[in-house]
């Protein structure tokens, strides 16, 4: 008797086993389709942000460089979504010129969008914790001219993931 309740313990810690696991890698899956799914669309909107704002200086902004810094100053200064992201302009060293949360003029982002935008003059991203803060960051970085066609330097929109962590969470159940 004793022999069939040791198997009959085992068929279950096995067959649950395998219950258990299973349930954990369709969780998993499931929550990485949701992530990958709302960083993307994060990341196309940024993207396509980017590119207007770099459209309009190219093809709006007069062709003198004093107007031209004049302009991204003003309009890191008058930049209405300042709660949410924050719009840097580099120069074509990588070193902030001006930015809409007032970060101090000459320090240089350390993460690879920058880089990427200024090495191969297209737009770049990043994701991933940002080394000066240690915050996750989704950082998206693309060359910007003025309207005589010279490109100047780089453009960066960056926002915290931090309520989009919360809301991939929100959205998986976990929260």
């Amino acid at each position: 008797m004793k022999v069939s309740h040791g198997i009959r313990s085992r068929w279950l810690m096995n067959n649950v086993s395998i219950m258990v696991v299973l349930v954990v890698a369709a969780v998993s899956i499931g929550v990485l389709a949701v992530s990958n799914f709302y960083y993307s669309m994060m990341r196309s909107g940024l993207e396509a942000k980017l590119k207007s704002t770099s459209d309009f200086f190219e093809n709006y902004v007069s062709t003198s460089s004093e107007a031209f810094y004049g302009s991204i100053y003003r309009f890191t200064q008058d930049f209405d979504e300042k709660d949410t992201l924050e719009l840097e302009f580099l120069d074509s060293q990588g070193e902030i010129l001006t930015s809409s949360f007032g970060l101090a003029a000459g320090t240089r982002p350390q993460t690879a969008d920058v880089r990427g935008a200024i090495e191969n003059m297209e737009i770049t991203v990043f994701t991933g914790r940002d080394p000066g803060t240690g915050e996750r960051i989704m950082a998206v970085s693309g060359p910007v001219a003025y309207s005589g066609g010279s490109v100047t330097g780089v453009m960066r929109y960056v926002t915290s993931l931090r309520q989009a962590d919360r809301r991939v969470l929100i959205l998986t159940g976990f929260a």
